[in-house]
């Protein structure tokens, strides 16, 4: 059995994780918000770790982001969450889950989010607290691309706890645009990046194995 405690961070900020799992209690607005965060760093860290070891498990961006949707989504604490799921469109009763991918719920849809517990969620009114964006083989977040990090900054900062990941194994990432990126999220208390970059010897990562 893994130890309670983890250890996730950057070369000058290591983050104490303890996964104690989520309480299914009566009323799920008491759920607590720090349990949900340690629950979704931890598996960040799983997907962090098979990518180091067996890059050639993602050939794609979206093959990161299931990978990591199936992580969280069968957590044994998140699995056990299942709020009522309220639409004016849907004819029957139904329950949802807490874990969700390109759901928009704020300026444009994040790669993954965790929406806020509630007993009921609806969907004309729910609100997200934890965002996830990825970012695979890209040599620079450049501005004209459809999707970029400097974007992926700006809808991570509304959230209570923003993630975002930029995993490279077939080029390198340009330490110029690297520490713009760092530069971005230090202005945002709220945002942890993570990166790895395996085409550089050696490997360029802010993670901690």
């Amino acid at each position: 059995m893994e130890s309670e405690s983890k250890r996730l961070g950057t070369k000058n900020t290591t983050y104490s994780i303890k996964h104690k799992g989520l309480q299914q209690n009566k009323e799920y607005d008491q759920m607590d918000l720090i349990e949900l965060k340690n629950i979704v760093e931890k598996k960040i860290r799983d997907l962090l770790v098979v990518f180091k070891e067996d890059p050639g498990f993602f050939l794609s961006e979206a093959d990161v982001k299931c990978y990591l949707y199936s992580l969280l989504i069968n957590d044994p604490h998140l699995s056990r969450v299942t709020p009522k799921f309220k639409h004016s469109d849907l004819k029957k009763s139904s329950k949802t889950i807490l874990v969700h991918s390109e759901l928009r719920a704020g300026i444009k849809p994040e790669d993954i989010v965790i929406i806020k517990p509630a007993s009921t969620i609806d969907y004309s009114s729910f609100y997200t607290s934890i965002g996830i964006e990825i970012k695979f083989n890209r040599k620079r977040p450049a501005r004209k691309e459809k999707s970029n990090i400097v974007n992926d900054i700006k809808k991570l900062r509304s959230e209570s706890f923003g993630y975002l990941l930029w995993l490279n194994w077939d080029r390198e990432i340009r330490e110029d645009q690297l520490k713009r990126v760092k530069k971005l999220v230090k202005k945002c208390r709220n945002v942890k990046f993570f990166y790895i970059d395996l085409f550089s010897q050696p490997m360029r990562t802010n993670v901690k194995f």
